[in-house]
């Protein structure tokens, strides 16, 4: 028996509309192989570290920041989890007994 009519449907149509969607995207542009140098060519005196950090912190300072709020997110998520698992569990061993 299905907790909720239809639910397998809906679900077929979601994977079938997201993995068709992906095909498309692949096949109509050329983000699959990426360019291949996003600051250009080494400047002379600098290193990889050095064009790499100036990247990260100017042309994609803000994916950096959202991709480092979310990661501090998922950290706070996990941390504060089992506690809260634990003082459900407790309770609920207070009242059974």
């Amino acid at each position: 028996m299905e907790p909720l009519v239809g639910q397998r449907g809906f679900a077929l149509a979601g994977v079938v509309i997201t993995i068709g969607g992906l095909i498309a995207l692949m096949a109509s542009s050329h983000w699959v192989t990426g360019p291949s140098s996003v600051t250009g060519t080494l400047a002379k005196g600098q290193g990889n570290v050095k064009q790499l950090g100036t990247a990260v912190f100017t042309t994609y300072l803000y994916a950096f920041e959202a991709t480092s709020l979310l990661l501090v997110i998922a950290s706070w998520g996990r941390l504060a989890r089992p506690s809260r698992t634990r003082h459900y569990r407790e309770m609920r061993d207070e009242v059974s007994s």
